[in-house]
């Protein structure tokens, strides 16, 4: 990696004062020899929805209890799931969390419902008017 230096970041190399702002160093990519770089547009990106998720079931077993809907339901992968808040309740586990838009597109095949042996788990879109 190459670094350009500018403003007083540059007098610090020289063993001079910086003022400490992060914005006076500026870090660019060097490409490697032989190395094909190829410009992406944003629609290539991975997307995100933020979900509520309620678990009807027991507290303690919350990490296990989702990964076994998961594997029963074909087109839900957990390792794109990011945790935001997790808050037990008398009759499950509250979650607000972020999947990727393919996990999305399975829950829509099942009406936002996961069921199993293990109980229930309603899902819905954060913000998204009930129907």
């Amino acid at each position: 990696m190459e670094r350009a230096l500018t403003g007083d970041s540059a007098k610090d190399s020289k063993g001079g004062s910086s003022s400490g702002e992060p914005g006076n160093m500026i870090q660019t990519l060097k490409a490697r020899e032989g190395s094909r770089l190829k410009m992406m547009g944003l629609d290539a990106l991975p997307t995100y929805k933020v979900v509520v998720a309620l678990l009807l079931g027991p507290v303690e077993d919350t990490e296990r209890y989702v990964q076994g809907h998961c594997r029963q339901n074909q087109g839900l992968d957990t390792v794109y799931w990011r945790v935001y808040e997790h808050k037990g309740e008398p009759i499950g586990v509250h979650l607000v969390l972020s999947i990727d838009s393919l996990s999305v597109m399975a829950l829509e095949k099942v009406g936002w419902r996961l069921f199993s042996s293990m109980g229930q788990v309603i899902f819905s879109l954060l913000g998204a008017k009930p129907e």
